[in-house]
C-alpha cells in the first residue's frame, strides 16, 4: 500500500504542472484600432503601475519594468500604434529549465500567468479613454436632464403662483360687483343718541349714524351725522356723536352741505 501512495504522488504532480513558456517566445497583441505612441506609452505605463511593476528603463516605443523581488523578472514591453509586445529579459527564482534537445529556456509556468495578467491590464488601459468619454457623456446628458426637470417644476411653480393670485384678485371685484350678498347685514339706526333722545328731541335736534357690515366680504363703514338748530355736523366716531346729540358740538366738524 505504500508502495502504491508513493509511485501515485510524483503522478499527480507531473499530471498538474503547468506548461511552461519558451523565454524567446514574446506575447503579442494586436489593438483593433490605432493609437498614438504617447496614448500607448502613457496605458502601458498604468498597466505597470497598477501590476507593481518598477519600471527600470524608458525610451521611444518601449518600456523595461521589473516585478517581484524573489522571485523577480524583468519584461520589455514594447509598443506601436497597432499593439504591443511583451519580452522576457531576465530573472532569478523561476523554476526555469533549459530544454535538453533545443537548448532553450524554458521559464516558470508562474511566468506566463503574471505576463498575461499584465497583457490584461494593458487592454483595460487602452480602453480607459473611451469608457471615461461614454461615462462624460451620460453624466452630461443626466446633468441637461435634470437641469431641464427642475426648470419645468420651477415654472409649473411660477404658474400655479400666478393663477393664485389672479384668482385672489378677481374676488374682490367681484364681491363690490356684486354689492351686498343674501348674507350682508345692513343696519340703519336715525336719530339721536340713547342716552340724549330726550334732549335732542326737546331742543328740535337730530342725528343718525350708519354701519354696514357684510359676511360675504370683509369690510366696514360708519358714518355718523348730527344736526343742531338745522346745522350739520360730521362727527369722528360714536363718542363725538353722542356728544353733539347734547348739544356739544366741538369734537364733530361742520357739514354745510349736509351729511
Amino acid at each position: 500500500m505504500r508502495l502504491f501512495a508513493l509511485l501515485v504522488l510524483p503522478l499527480a504532480f507531473a499530471c498538474g504542472s503547468a506548461p511552461r513558456i519558451a523565454a524567446s517566445q514574446p506575447h503579442r497583441e494586436v489593438s483593433a484600432y490605432r493609437r498614438s505612441p504617447a496614448e500607448m506609452r502613457v496605458a502601458i505605463a498604468r498597466a505597470l503601475q497598477s501590476r507593481r511593476y518598477a519600471v527600470v528603463g524608458d525610451q521611444p516605443g518601449a518600456i523595461r519594468a521589473r516585478w517581484g523581488q524573489e522571485p523577480w523578472f524583468e519584461v520589455d514591453v514594447r509598443y506601436e500604434e497597432t499593439g504591443f509586445t511583451i519580452h522576457y529579459v531576465e530573472s532569478a527564482g523561476l523554476d526555469n529549465e533549459v530544454d535538453e534537445e533545443t537548448g532553450e529556456l524554458m521559464l516558470d509556468a508562474r511566468y506566463g500567468r503574471w505576463r498575461d495578467q499584465l497583457a490584461r491590464t494593458i487592454h483595460v488601459e487602452l480602453e480607459r479613454p473611451a469608457r471615461e468619454q461614454a461615462a462624460a457623456i451620460e453624466a452630461e446628458r443626466a446633468r441637461i436632464a435634470a437641469a431641464q426637470q427642475a426648470a419645468a417644476e420651477e415654472e409649473a411653480r411660477r404658474q400655479q403662483a400666478l393663477q393664485q393670485q389672479q384668482q385672489a384678485a378677481q374676488q374682490p371685484a367681484q364681491s363690490q360687483s356684486q354689492g351686498p350678498s343674501a348674507g350682508d347685514i345692513i343696519l340703519q339706526v336715525a336719530g339721536t343718541a340713547a342716552a340724549a333722545g330726550a334732549n335732542a328731541a326737546a331742543n328740535g335736534n337730530g342725528g343718525s349714524v350708519s354701519h354696514s357690515h357684510s359676511s360675504g366680504s370683509v369690510h366696514r363703514t360708519e358714518s355718523y351725522c348730527c344736526t343742531i338748530n338745522g346745522n350739520s355736523y360730521s362727527c369722528p366716531d360714536e363718542a363725538a356723536f353722542r356728544s353733539c346729540a347734547t348739544l356739544e358740538a366741538h369734537n364733530c366738524s361742520p357739514a354745510p352741505g349736509g351729511c
